[in-house]
């Protein structure tokens, strides 16, 4: 019941924050956000790799091998690696959102409140939220067919190609290329646990949920 309150809390700050974004403050605000809130996930990844890691060690001093502690820790190197390379994907691109949001900040300074509709988009935004809370929910990018490997490998040779040769003149389209990255692996992750569980509502909840429908019978 707790875990179930929980996740629908996080649904409904989500949501609070995407309406926030669609009429009041600007995308880039919900950017910065989220890239505090992965950066706590990095943290928090760092910490049970650790943990993990240590007692494993402790392990092998008493001659003991444990099979399943060591593929937990190696999930736990996997899940710290992931975060850790999405949050560095969200740095490089935060001093191109920073600057929209100093300007936005200095014109409630002087009283200019005519908004950009552009900076309103909640598309530009949403895929970046979601990532974020998938991983804020524990949740590991799942293996991927040959399809699908190739689809992400185009994307991410896309954005890396576009800022060597042209991210200086127009990096602001940098953040929109990062976005469909982002799109895509949230897909990625909806996709399977929606067919695992068999059913929309479900796998929101679960990506929502620290992974809480899959203790259940």
């Amino acid at each position: 019941m707790a875990a179930s309150s929980r996740t629908k809390r996080r649904i409904v700050v989500t949501l609070v924050l995407l309406l926030i974004v669609a009429t009041v403050v600007p995308f880039q605000f919900a950017y910065v956000v989220a890239c505090v809130v992965q950066f706590s996930s990095c943290i928090k990844a760092m910490n049970r790799t650790k943990d993990v890691l240590f007692s494993h060690c402790n392990d092998l001093t008493q001659q003991v091998r444990n099979e399943r502690r060591l593929e937990k820790s190696m999930r736990a190197w996997s899940f710290f690696n992931y975060s850790h390379s999405l949050f560095i994907l969200m740095l490089w691109l935060l001093p191109i959102n920073i600057p929209v949001l100093v300007v936005w900040v200095r014109n409630l300074q002087v009283a200019w409140l005519t908004p950009f509709s552009s900076h309103h988009n909640v598309l530009s935004i949403a895929p970046f939220i979601l990532l974020v809370e998938t991983i804020t929910s524990k949740q590991m990018i799942p293996r991927q067919n040959c399809y699908c490997k190739s689809i992400t490998s185009i994307l991410f040779v896309i954005l890396s190609t576009y800022a060597l040769f042209y991210g200086v003149m127009y990096a602001y389209l940098l953040h929109y290329l990062a976005n469909l990255v982002a799109a895509w692996l949230v897909l990625i992750h909806f996709s399977d646990v929606w067919h695992q569980r068999g059913h929309p509502i479900n796998a929101l909840f679960e990506l929502f949920g620290n992974g809480e429908t899959k203790k259940q019978p």
